[in-house]
């Protein structure tokens, strides 16, 4: 919120959630999914944009969760 209110973009959305998730056959290991998604924040369609993103296990798939400000 603090960047927000820095950039005077309080007003409607307040972050975009995504998910990127494989499927449990795909056998994709945790380190290769979260090189994936480092991939997928370094495109240039994200420049200018704050992004947190967090691959785990906590369930039976192996996903990441982009929070994009």
């Amino acid at each position: 919120m603090l960047t927000k209110e820095a950039w005077g973009k309080t007003d409607e959305r307040m972050c975009i959630h995504l998910i990127q998730s494989f499927k449990p056959e795909e056998k994709i290991t945790l380190e290769e999914a979260h090189r994936i998604a480092k991939e997928f924040v370094q495109n240039a369609k994200f420049a200018g944009f704050q992004i947190s993103y967090a691959t785990h296990t906590d369930r039976p798939h192996i996903h990441t969760h982009f929070i994009i400000n």
